[in-house]
């Protein structure tokens, strides 16, 4: 949209940075709705309403939307695994509400995975999504290491094993039959049983 509503009705200019929002919001419901394919520059533009010419002055390229999308996806999650981790005490309960967040946020989980399939071909993109994969990790190797008292290579070791079980649990869940509770506490045992191991190994 060129101009969203005032409070009295007017029409009124997008700020820069609003308008660079809304664009990144167009691309992202594109991505999400057509897969990474269904993004071009044109479309963007005629999605939002706006001249053919605005987004490549605000991205340069489609390169550039991509990097946008990858900075604004993983910001959606970090903000919320912060939040989840944040209100859970010990480890059980930090390690269950990350899943449910996981779970809750399969729609910037999808724009990434768009994302990750076209990643070596842009290696500004991969720099990008290596940044973001590392604040995610480090935010849960933390919780290890502060709950568990882990070395950071273990905690290490124990965020990769997080989030590779993690995703998958996020695209089985739909079409797996179980309710979400039941699968969330199966793979909360089974996450559980494997740090058991690693401990007495």
């Amino acid at each position: 949209m060129v101009a969203k509503t005032a409070g009295n009705g007017q029409r009124r200019r997008l700020k820069p940075e609003e308008r660079k929002d809304e664009l990144l919001s167009n691309a992202y419901s594109m991505i999400y709705e057509g897969g990474l394919e269904a993004l071009t520059m044109e479309g963007l533009a005629a999605k939002s309403g706006v001249n053919k010419a605005l987004p490549y002055h605000y991205f340069g390229t489609r390169d550039g939307v991509l990097i946008g999308l990858a900075e604004r996806s993983y910001g959606i999650l970090l903000g919320a695994f912060e939040e989840a981790e944040s209100r859970a005490s010990g480890l059980e309960a930090k390690l269950k509400a990350l899943i449910n967040t996981w779970i809750d946020n399969t729609q910037p989980w999808k724009v990434i995975r768009a994302l990750e399939t076209v990643r070596e071909r842009f290696p500004e993109l991969n720099r990008s999504l290596l940044v973001y994969e590392v604040k995610v990790a480090s935010l849960i190797s933390g919780v290890f290491a502060s709950e568990k008292g882990m070395k950071p290579d273990m905690a290490l070791m124990m965020s990769a094993q997080f989030v590779g079980s993690a995703q998958g649990l996020a695209w089985a869940w739909p079409t797996s039959g179980w309710s979400r509770k039941r699968l969330v506490d199966v793979w909360l045992k089974m996450n559980m049983a494997g740090l058991r191991s690693m401990e007495n190994g």
